[in-house]
Parts: structure tokens; sequence; C-alpha cells
């Protein structure tokens, strides 16, 4: 008897260090755009820091100017997840050379119902209620680019929400503007488990 509880307890020591801790572990962000609600929402998770320099960070968010795109590129290559939020400070020059090829984009402020594609069993796409998505109005249509698609416009077919690799690591884009653009998508229930989700993916 007393042997036994002596493995028990060997194996129970074993199991617990050989448990991951990454759930533990900071989620290191750099977030360049202006003070929004998408910045608010990544913050609410008590895992994530704020980095001053995207070399530091597990995931880029780029919701303004593309400054350095070269760069940004190679780190992502490497590794590093990224999120691009459309706004307009986006060229498709700077973009073209992030994505390291051709883009053509357009901006938008026709009214845009959310529609997620169909068959594909992501969680972004089964566990967010997506027809319950206010419209967007601002945002870029996007041509080129390579992404593949997880949530399309109902009205035009357009890219809202994409995903590609680049490299290592794993890019999303979002086409809708934020900041002061579509005050009712920010406000939208799921808007805050979105980007927390995708700040997540993209670290992996």
């Amino acid at each position: 008897m007393r042997l036994y509880l002596v493995i028990l307890l060997v194996l129970v020591t074993l199991l617990s260090i050989a448990s991951p801790v990454s759930a533990n572990d900071p989620l290191l962000v750099y977030y360049d755009g202006p003070e929004s609600a998408l910045k608010t929402a990544l913050n609410l998770d008590a895992s994530v820091q704020f980095v001053r320099e995207p070399s530091s960070a597990d995931v880029i968010v780029l919701a303004g100017a593309l400054t350095d795109p070269g760069s940004i590129r190679k780190l992502v290559e490497a590794g590093k997840g990224l999120i691009l939020i459309a706004n307009p400070g986006f060229t498709a020059s700077d973009l073209s050379s992030l994505l390291g090829e051709p883009v053509i984009l357009k901006e938008q402020t026709e009214p845009l119902s959310l529609s997620p594609v169909k068959g594909v069993p992501d969680a972004l796409l089964t566990e967010i209620f997506w027809t319950s998505s206010p419209q967007i109005r601002e945002r870029m249509v996007i041509s080129g680019g390579g992404f593949n698609p997880l949530v399309l416009g109902f009205e035009d077919n357009s890219l809202v929400l994409g995903t590609r690799t680049l490299g290592a690591g794993s890019v999303y884009l979002f086409t809708g503007e934020l900041g002061d653009a579509n005050p009712q998508f920010q406000e939208w229930t799921y808007f805050n488990y979105l980007f927390h989700h995708l700040a997540q993916r993209a670290s992996r």
C-alpha cells in the first residue's frame, strides 16, 4: 500500500511538471494605432502586455499607417503574428511591400452585412453569432494579397476577415475601419472576443 502511494505521488509530481504553462505566460503585443475599442479589447485579458518594439512582441497589431513594412515583413516571416486593421493610413504600395505581392485598395462606405464563409470549421465562425453583427460602412475593399476568406460581405462578397501565412508567421486582416469609424460594430457583443481570439491565434 505504501509503495502504491509513493508511485502515485511520483506520477502526480511528474504530470504537474509536464503540464503546459502557456495559459499563464504573458502575451506580448505591439500595438500601433489610435486609442480605440480595439486596444481596450486586447487589454481586457490580464495576460496581455504591451511592448514598445515590434521585435519584442508575440503579436504585432497595426491599426494605423504601415511604417517600415519591410522590417515588419521580416519579423512575421521569422514567426511573429500580425493583425492588420484596414484604415486610411494604409496604402496599396506599403501593403504590397509587407505581403510580398501586389494588392489594390479601394475605400468604401456603403453599408455591408457580414457573412461567415460556409463549411469552414473555424472557431471564429462557429462560436460567433455573425448574423447578430451590425453592418460596417467605412472599410477597404482589397484585391489580391493571398488571403483565405473567413468572413465576407453579404452584399458584394468582398473580404471582411481573412488569413494567410507569411513565412513562419500568421497574418489576419480585418478590412473594416475602427477608431472613430463603425462605432456600432465596436459595441457589438462579440467584438472583444473576436479580437482577443485573433491575437491568441496569431501568436501561435
